[in-house]
């Protein structure tokens, strides 16, 4: 075990010394936009969402994703190559906030800041980039937007190609292993988040053997009721795939945890992590298994509130995560 430990941590300092990049062809050409106008305004009907702060210019974005090697994490992202085209004259309404449900929406007005600049806005098409994992794989995230608009000429611009370069360093987080059948499902499913699906396998988590005794489909019940699903786990268990019902009680008598919420987490990542799980079952509620609450906010209609939220039972990669830092 130590021999393996050293091998570990030199594999560790060595990936420090690595970088990489990726260069993905970024085309519009068979997208072209149309502006619809009403009200004394211009709104820009195109496939997307918004990327812009309520009060700027409402012009649509998109998300882009790509595999990245295992201990990655994106440094830098940029447009190179840029080609743009004129879309004509226009009065860009600014975007409105999201709006709860049952509130009635209140219009935004203009910011005077970057309606008063005689430049392009945005000055970069790309708005944000982040680093995810999802069961092990380490995913980069691009949004961007292919529209610029200066707010005082009036002129609105498309964005017809470019190169998009994404820079990421290796080293920066803990390698991932998993079994051959997470990896395998894992495996699928990222593919189909990612433009890059070709290099899934070559990025995926390290794989390690099974054991006997793996359990790939775990349902989590109150006590009461975890009786009742044993017909679905002697099923799962027929075609092949290992499964088992936990009591909450039982898992909340031998797991460690500041409350049974954590205690349930701890269980489910020592499950992820050292017996092959894939496939999680919450069987309850909030009333009779609990729940763990995320805290919302809609700053600009002043509401803020708690809400039950299952995420703190999925995201368990990298383990080392504490979630409640969130």
């Amino acid at each position: 075990m130590k021999a393996i430990m050293v091998l570990l941590g030199l594999l560790l300092g060595a990936l420090q010394l690595f970088s990489g990049q990726i260069m993905w062809p970024v085309h519009h050409q068979s997208e072209f936009p149309e502006v619809l106008s009403f009200a004394g305004g211009d709104v820009v009907n195109y496939s997307g969402h918004p990327v812009c702060p309520p009060g700027a210019p409402d012009l649509p974005g998109k998300v882009l994703r790509f595999s990245i090697p295992l201990t990655a994490s994106v440094v830098s992202v940029e447009m190179t190559d840029q080609e743009w085209v004129s879309l004509g004259i226009f009065s860009i309404f600014p975007r409105q906030p999201d709006v709860p449900i049952g509130i009635n929406p209140l219009p935004t007005i203009k910011n005077n800041t970057i309606y008063g600049q005689n430049n392009f806005y945005p000055a970069d098409p790309v708005t944000s980039f982040n680093t995810g994992n999802k069961s092990g794989f380490q995913i980069a995230g691009v949004v961007y937007t292919p529209f610029r608009y200066n707010p005082v000429t009036g002129e609105l611009q498309f964005l017809m190609k470019a190169s998009l370069v994404i820079d990421y360093a290796e080293g920066l987080s803990y390698p991932v292993f998993l079994t051959e059948g997470q990896i395998e499902v894992y495996s699928w499913d990222v593919a189909g988040l990612v433009l890059n699906a070709q290099e899934v396998g070559f990025n995926a988590p390290l794989e390690k053997e099974s054991r006997d005794g793996d359990i790939e489909y775990v349902i989590v019940a109150p006590e009461e009721l975890a009786q009742y699903f044993e017909p679905l786990v002697r099923w799962k268990n027929q075609k092949g795939i290992p499964a088992k019902v936990f009591s909450a009680q039982w898992i909340y008598s031998h797991y460690q945890g500041y409350d049974n919420m954590e205690r349930i987490r701890n269980f489910v990542r020592d499950y992820h992590q050292n017996h092959g799980l894939i496939y999680l079952v919450l069987a309850g509620d909030q009333d009779n298994l609990g729940a763990r609450f995320i805290h919302s906010e809609v700053a600009f209609f002043q509401i803020s509130t708690d809400m039950p939220s299952d995420l703190y039972f999925s995201d368990i990669v990298p383990y080392e995560k504490n979630w409640d830092a969130n």
